[in-house]
């Protein structure tokens, strides 16, 4: 029961920190536009609302630098939200392996069983979303548009 309440532990660490990312992305829309993208996007995919976001970044206000690093964060975000689907719409299985004498935990897709992730990679994806989301972040905070200042 340990190693399930581990597991259900780091599971939830794990898809806490991409919904970080995920926030990350509506405040982008919510903050280099006009329109209330944030909202009518809501329940767009993240490949649909990563398009919208590359846009605002290229109409963006702000250091070039700035730019940069949200594109790559961008970029990022669409390799990681594949990792994170995996995490969260497939079982974890443990099993004991017999020559390493050890439990092993990993997830291994439904539909794909040569894509398995261990609880270490697991670990390794939400450290990732969380430096992500503080580097998205740190962009979004330099980068502004004007159609807001004239809105407001």
């Amino acid at each position: 029961m340990d190693q399930n309440r581990d597991l259900a532990q780091k599971l939830g660490e794990a898809i806490w920190a991409f919904a970080l990312v995920e926030r990350a992305t509506y405040r982008y829309m919510k903050k280099l536009s006009s329109d209330t993208l944030d909202v009518l996007m809501a329940d767009q995919s993240i490949p649909v609302r990563i398009r919208v976001i590359k846009q605002l970044i290229a109409r963006a206000d702000g250091p070039e630098s700035m730019k940069q690093l949200a594109y790559k964060c961008v970029k990022a975000i669409s390799e990681l939200s594949e990792e994170r689907n995996l995490f969260a719409h497939n079982p974890f299985h443990t099993w004991i392996d017999f020559d390493a004498r050890e439990f092993v935990h990993e997830i291994e897709k439904v539909t794909d069983a040569s894509q398995v992730k261990s609880l270490g990679e697991m670990e390794a994806f939400t450290q990732k979303s969380l430096t992500l989301a503080e580097e998205f972040e740190d962009a979004l905070s330099h980068l502004t548009y004007q159609g807001n200042a004239r809105s407001a």
